[in-house]
This record gives C-alpha cells, structure tokens and sequence, in this order.
C-alpha cells in the first residue's frame, strides 16, 4: 500500500520533515521522489529472471554445484561476477526469515 501514495504530495508533507529545522519537504525534492518512482524497475525484474533461471537449472538437475551454476548466470545475465557467499546467505535468509 505505501508504494501507492508515498509519492503523492500531499501524505510526503504530512509524514516527512527536515530532521533538524522541521521544515517540509520543497516541492522541487517530490517531484524528484516522483520522476524515480521506477528507477531500477528493469534492473530488479532482470534479478528475477536470474533467480528463474537458477531456479529451473538446478531442480533439472540429478545433482548441482549451486554456487558454481549462480556465478555462472550472474556472469551471463548481469555481466559481473557473483558476490562470493551471497547464495549461502540468499537461502538461509529465506530459511530463517520464512521459517521452513
């Protein structure tokens, strides 16, 4: 629901201030928080065809080398080399944070 109006106007004004002086957003600054709205939309829908695709390989698989099979994606989808640990850190945080 926030993504809906957090860049309205009017609700900016009411929840939002300068943490010092107290003073109201300028309009010139939401207008800037409004014109970004998508910023990064492609770039985050690209990271998910990466998970897809990671996804579908390795449950195809007998046996996988996931850590291996992530960079190669990473590589080929993103152009830049896998963060070392991230798929490691990746499942545990849905483990723990969604309790399965």
């Amino acid at each position: 629901m926030l993504e809906n109006w957090c860049y309205e106007k009017a609700p900016l004004r009411m929840l939002s201030c300068h943490n010092e002086t107290k003073a109201v957003l300028p309009d010139d600054l939401i207008e800037k928080l409004a014109k970004m709205r998508n910023a990064n939309t492609a770039l985050l829908t690209k990271r998910q065809i990466l998970f897809a695709k990671f996804d579908q390989q390795i449950h195809t698989m007998e046996e996988a080398d996931t850590a291996k099979i992530y960079s190669e994606f990473a590589n080929k989808y993103f152009g830049i080399p896998a963060t070392p640990g991230f798929l490691f850190n990746f499942i545990q945080f849905i483990i723990y944070n969604f309790n399965f």
